[in-house]
């Protein structure tokens, strides 16, 4: 890829407003992140009753085992991005838009030097494209089971999901 067009990718970011948004966005420090996904690790398992923005800073410590949490919720945009579920989503989104725009900037460029990286483009695009148009499996582990396999499978996930009945007998 040449300068010009590494140049031009860079340049789409407006300075300004990159600067006003790490003002306000809140940048979780390692053992914050690690802390998140182990809380939300919990609540995807279920077990938990409450609504899990209804914890407080004491009980996602208690439930944690990290005291250094209730210090964190202090800090300005932590219980926001603690709370976010859907933070990794919304992220790639973002950075998703930001590929297409930088895609779109190499494909409009007319630099002879760029040919190249509008050749890698074409490609991407193309097998990205190839790649919606292919069914997709949702669960590959199910498809290719065998009739036993699969029926022990829903019985085994029916357990999960249903409660226990116990047959009574006729001498009840």
């Amino acid at each position: 890829m040449s300068d010009n067009v590494k140049r031009s990718v860079k340049l789409s970011v407006d300075p300004a407003e990159l600067a006003e948004l790490n003002g306000v966005m809140f940048r979780p420090t390692p053992a914050q992140k690690e802390a998140k996904a182990r809380f939300w690790a919990i609540m995807n398992e279920g077990l938990q009753m409450k609504d899990p923005v209804t914890y407080s800073p004491t009980d996602v410590a208690d439930l944690l085992r990290t005291p250094l949490v209730v210090r964190w919720f202090s800090d300005k945009g932590f219980k926001d991005f603690f709370f976010n579920k859907f933070e990794g989503e919304q992220k790639l989104e973002v950075l998703w838009d930001k590929a297409l725009d930088a895609m779109a900037e190499i494909l409009d460029t007319s630099d002879p030097k760029a040919q190249g990286a509008r050749v890698s483009v074409i490609r991407l695009l193309a097998e990205m494209r190839q790649a919606k148009r292919q069914p997709k499996m949702l669960d590959r582990a199910v498809q290719d089971m065998d009739i036993d396999q699969l029926n022990a499978f829903i019985e085994k996930q029916t357990l999960k999901v249903l409660p226990q009945v116990e047959e009574k007998t006729n001498d009840e």
